[in-house]
């Protein structure tokens, strides 16, 4: 006896149903708020990469690293900088307020097409001290990885 043609459209629909993905309700209202978030998969060879710096002068960094990449126009190869933060509610004084605390500390990450040119102008940015990986190999970050930093940094403060 044959199987009835109900099940295999039954399963074939099912089958449909995992095929189709939904945006999440958080992404839809981010466009239409005209807010964009930052595209968390490699895009044509961009990824994101952990950069090694002096503790303290991330922000510095990031500021010199950007002049660079301005003035040795490298805006197509470096995409962006990013020193990971997260708001922390700190009780000083007896009165609460928020406050912006650096998520890793001695690290920012460089969205960027990794080459000799663009290796060679995060790499020699002063306060710079390297890249992280194995040897001289810099590794990017996985995807998923970004996207729990993006996370993290997007939480709001505990109240």
């Amino acid at each position: 006896m044959e199987p009835s043609g109900g099940d295999a459209e039954a399963e074939s629909a099912g089958a449909e149903e995992w095929a189709e993905v939904e945006p999440e309700p958080e992404a839809l209202e981010a466009a239409a708020e005209g807010e964009v978030a930052p595209r968390l998969e490699p895009e044509d060879g961009r990824q994101w990469y952990v950069v090694h710096c002096y503790s303290g002068y991330e922000n510095k960094v990031r500021h010199n690293l950007e002049q660079r990449i301005e003035t040795m126009n490298m805006k197509d190869k470096i995409f962006d900088v990013v020193v990971p933060t997260e708001e922390e509610m700190e009780i000083k004084d007896g009165k609460r307020r928020t406050v912006e605390r650096r998520v890793f500390p001695g690290y920012i990450l460089v969205q960027m097409l990794m080459d000799e040119d663009s290796w060679y102008v995060v790499r020699n940015t002063p306060g710079v001290t390297g890249f992280v990986g194995m040897g001289n190999e810099p590794t990017p970050l996985r995807p998923e990885e970004v996207a729990q930093i993006v996370k993290r940094m997007e939480a709001e403060a505990p109240r």
